[in-house]
């Protein structure tokens, strides 16, 4: 194998595939990133035999080739190369493979393509193609309720549904429940998709602007994998399994009460009054009264914190306290100047919605001892 290529290109295709590079791996090769030349192009490969990422960077190719390069010895090299054109030349008898730019050349062990495991292909697939801006829209939305809570392993994942209603994005750690209706295609499935996924392909599709082609397993497949591919990227994940909760059963059908905000506004005050409820158990008090909108807390031996904003409000008035980062990754959330706090009673879900119905993000609030 021997090629040139831009230094910045192959740095950042190095830095995507290694996502998929974990730091123990149980055999040595998943350590490392699979290099393929051929043609005018150089494929980067990661896989950790549950999430697969391809980059393909455009080089010249003197010698098509492959091997396979220890990942973060790569990556940690490349990235601090100067720019410009940079050379990779893999030497057949001692099998380094030669990197050599204006500052100087620098060799690197390999271990042969032959024995990277190949990611696997779906068996049934059910392909279906949507807007890249559109998929990254719904799964930055609901990413935030994505649980890290690996005992509850299926809540570690964005579901995707798809019924006669549309297509679903929805995720859920057991406190929030943040949820996007959309439009969808014909077909039908329910699908989760790990999170570590979503961080690569919102990661790796960021700037593209054409269609983004899905690939899923249709249920009953013996390895239910996804792949989400854009010219020059694909990410491979395989599913998580398990019976996702009716989540549409925790939204109330009706509120008694709504209050108006303007989502900056109460953004920055939340993250004023965050300082001081970060220190006692991340615990805010909402008073929400007809035209205003009081956000407290107390810390005790520490100090207190209270602003008050106009917030027109319909039905009768509710105070009720919530976790603070919630209140303010869900307000994130949101790309409208405007958001609707939803409420019936201090201890039933509050949802957040814009304008427009099909975003959502419901809140469990903390009930309040005095």
């Amino acid at each position: 194998m021997k090629l040139t290529t831009d230094t910045q290109s192959l740095a950042q295709a190095i830095a995507l595939a290694s996502r998929a590079v974990t730091n123990r791996p149980n055999r040595p090769i998943l350590g490392n990133l699979l290099l393929e030349a051929s043609g005018e192009d150089l494929r980067i490969t990661g896989f950790n035999e549950s999430l697969g990422i391809a980059c393909t960077v455009l080089v010249t190719v003197e010698q098509i080739g492959q091997v396979t390069v220890p990942a973060k010895l790569l990556g940690d090299l490349v990235s601090r190369l100067p720019g410009g054109v940079v050379a990779l030349d893999l030497d057949p008898e001692t099998h380094q493979l030669s990197l050599d730019t204006l500052a100087g050349s620098y060799k690197v062990g390999t271990l042969p393509a032959e024995d990277y495991p190949a990611i696997p292909q779906p068996e049934h697939p059910l392909v279906f193609t949507m807007p890249a801006p559109d998929l990254l829209d719904r799964l930055k939305f609901v990413a935030p309720a994505v649980s890290g809570d690996e005992t509850k392993v299926v809540l570690t994942g964005a579901h995707l549904s798809c019924s006669a209603d549309g297509l679903d994005f929805a995720a859920t750690d057991g406190h929030r429940l943040a949820l996007f209706d959309s439009e969808g295609p014909t077909e039908r499935f329910e699908v989760t998709i790990p999170g570590s996924a979503i961080r690569a392909i919102t990661d790796a599709f960021k700037g593209h602007d054409g269609e983004v082609t899905v690939t899923l397993d249709e249920p009953g497949s013996l390895q239910v994998l996804a792949q989400f591919e854009v010219p020059g990227y694909r990410v491979s994940t395989r599913l998580i399994d398990g019976q996702y909760p009716q989540y549409r059963k925790l939204l109330p059908e009706t509120f008694a009460t709504q209050v108006e905000m303007e989502r900056k506004p109460v953004i920055e005050a939340l993250e004023r009054v965050a300082v001081l409820a970060s220190q006692k158990n991340n615990i805010l008090k909402l008073d929400c009264q007809d035209g205003t909108l009081v956000i407290s807390c107390e810390a005790a031996g520490l100090g207190s914190a209270k602003e008050t904003l106009t917030a027109p409000l319909t039905g009768p008035p509710v105070t009720l306290a919530f976790n603070c980062d919630y209140l303010l990754e869900g307000l994130r959330a949101f790309p409208q100047d405007t958001v609707y706090l939803n409420l019936n009673t201090p201890t039933s879900p509050a949802v957040l919605q814009g304008p427009g119905p099909e975003r959502r993000v419901l809140i469990m609030p903390i009930q309040i001892r005095e």
